[in-house]
This record gives structure tokens, sequence and C-alpha cells, in this order.
């Protein structure tokens, strides 16, 4: 979900990693598919052009990028996550429910996810990535330097209202009435730090990915 003081238009660079192929290939089998904070709808053009996606939603808050959106959805929906007359407005229930980067701009993310649950169908997949705030380089800023710098992206972006680690991910997800059936850590390698192509670096956050991980994505499907 965005706000109006930070432009998150996003791109698919299918050569990059990242969480973003990620998720859309999680999503890819699904019929119908909810892509909820879509931005400037990136995930669901992927998901139409590579593949074939038959009906897409989706829900934005800033208009700006809704507009643009528009473009790749079947439906496209202005508004808050949290608001019950948003989801109100979806004509049908969905076999994937995407999220990618929302819950943690959200001022009640259990609200969203309650609505999420109410729209994926009987064997529906929620898709989730989640920043993870115990980050080594966010522990190493706090610890030794003393430093909790707010920037205009990444894991400590200025409009995060939320902070989650793998396990709260999980937790959150799970009170919300989820089974968690996938946590996959993503490694970035394109942080400027030399360690990150160190051999003994890479064992270690094989080992480690709640200290290594920049993002956490999750698949869950609602507990029964």
């Amino acid at each position: 979900m965005t706000t109006a003081t930070t432009d998150y238009r996003g791109t698919m660079d299918e050569r990059a990693a990242g969480s973003r192929l990620r998720i859309a290939d999680l999503a890819a089998g699904a019929a119908a598919v909810l892509d909820v904070g879509c931005a400037n709808g990136y995930i669901g053009e992927h998901l139409r052009r590579r593949h074939g996606a038959s009906y897409l939603a989706g829900i934005e808050l800033d208009g700006r990028l809704a507009r643009e959106a528009g473009a790749h959805y079947d439906l496209m929906l202005e508004g808050d996550a949290e608001d019950a007359g948003v989801w109100e407005r979806l004509p049908r229930k969905f076999d994937a429910v995407i999220a990618a980067d929302v819950l943690e701009h959200l001022r009640r993310p259990e609200v969203a996810l309650d609505r999420i649950r109410r729209a994926l169908t009987d064997a529906g997949t929620l898709i989730v990535s989640l920043p993870n705030v115990a980050y080594w380089e966010v522990r190493r800023d706090l610890f030794f330097r003393g430093r909790w710098e707010y920037a205009d992206w990444g894991i400590l972006d200025r409009n995060h209202l939320r902070f989650f680690t793998r396990d709260s991910g999980r937790s959150l997800l799970e009170r919300a009435g989820f089974t968690v059936t996938l946590v996959e850590p993503v490694f970035i390698d394109a942080t400027g730090s030399r360690l990150a192509w160190l051999p003994l670096f890479r064992r270690w956050r094989r080992r480690h990915p709640g200290v290594f991980a920049s993002q956490h994505i999750f698949s869950a499907r609602v507990a029964r």
C-alpha cells in the first residue's frame, strides 16, 4: 500500500534476484488473483504477460498509481486495504491474494488480513512479503552506532508503521487465521557490502536466515 510521500512504482526485472519474481511465480497457477497494494501494477502486468492470468484485480491507495495500474487488471479499486467498503466491491473470491510489502504500511494489518481471508476460495493461497527488521545491517547500526535512521525505501522506510521479523511475521498470519505453508528468505547481494560475496558469509546466511535475509516471503492458506 502506498502513500503520497513516496513513489512506489515498480518493475519486474527478470534478471534480478529478489522477492518480486518469486511472488509472481507462487501466484502463477491461480486463475483469479487479487493484488493488494499493487502500486503501478507491475506484478499484474507480469502475471498477465508471462503466465496468462485469466482474472486479475488490484487494490491501491494512491490514486495516481491506481490509474496507471488499471491497464493491467480486469478490476482496479482505489482505496484503503483496511476499509470494508473496498472489499465489498469485489465481485468474486480469489485463488491467490498477493500482499507484497504492504502489511508493514498499515495501522491494523490484522484487519486487512481478515478481509483477505474472507476473499480467498477454500483452497486459495495468500502470498506475503515483509521486510525483516532483524536484518544484520539494521542490528549493526543500532548496536554499534546507536542509529535507527528512516529512509525513502527499504527496511526502515519512513512510511512503515509496523516492523516484523521472520517469527513475528509468521505469528501475525497465524493469529489472523492462516496456516503458514512456506517461509522463504530473500537475500540481496547488491548491498554494497563485500561480505555478501565471501563463501563463509554465504554459508552463515543460509544457516541464519532470520539475521541475513532482508525480506521473508510467506505463503499461507486459511486455517481449517
